[in-house]
């Protein structure tokens, strides 16, 4: 154990950079105990040091905010899209009151989670009108909002 700390300690002293050391020590945060949380910390850190304005001016430049902004106050919305765009969104997402995690059609997102969150099915999707919907996947944007209005429910697009 002492030497995999001294070893650890070598591979820290050995970054030149503020974003290096936060995302080496946020990945073995993440290792040692397996929460999302240090992933979520990981992505923010990526962010904050790519954009002047962080996070946040990343995911407004792409109208992400905006999306999520338009959901009425007092409902609940979850992102359909459990994929890299919902990543880059979730952090906003989770600022919002009632936020209720993602959907994705992936089974093994919907029986473990997506980054700490829970994932329905969009079939339950289908089946509940209670969800404002925002979908979170440029890739497949088009296909979502097809499936969502086959079903007779509306969505906001998320950039």
């Amino acid at each position: 154990m002492k030497q995999a700390m001294e070893t650890i300690q070598r591979i820290y002293q050995m970054l030149e950079d503020d974003e290096s050391k936060d995302l080496y020590l946020n990945r073995l945060a993440f290792e040692i105990s397996g929460e999302n949380k240090y992933l979520i910390a990981m992505l923010y850190t990526f962010f904050q040091h790519r954009s002047p304005g962080g996070y946040h001016e990343y995911i407004s430049k792409y109208g992400m905010d905006k999306a999520i902004a338009k959901v009425p106050k007092g409902h609940q919305f979850l992102l359909y899209g459990a994929g890299n765009d919902g990543k880059q969104m979730l952090l906003y997402a989770r600022k919002r009151e009632g936020f209720a995690g993602f959907c994705s059609s992936t089974e093994a997102k919907q029986k473990n989670g997506y980054l700490g969150c829970p994932v329905m099915s969009p079939e339950e999707l289908l089946s509940r009108r209670d969800l404002y919907v925002v979908i979170a996947s440029s890739a497949a944007r088009d296909e979502l909002r097809g499936i969502l209005e086959e079903g007779g429910i509306s969505a906001r697009t998320g950039y």
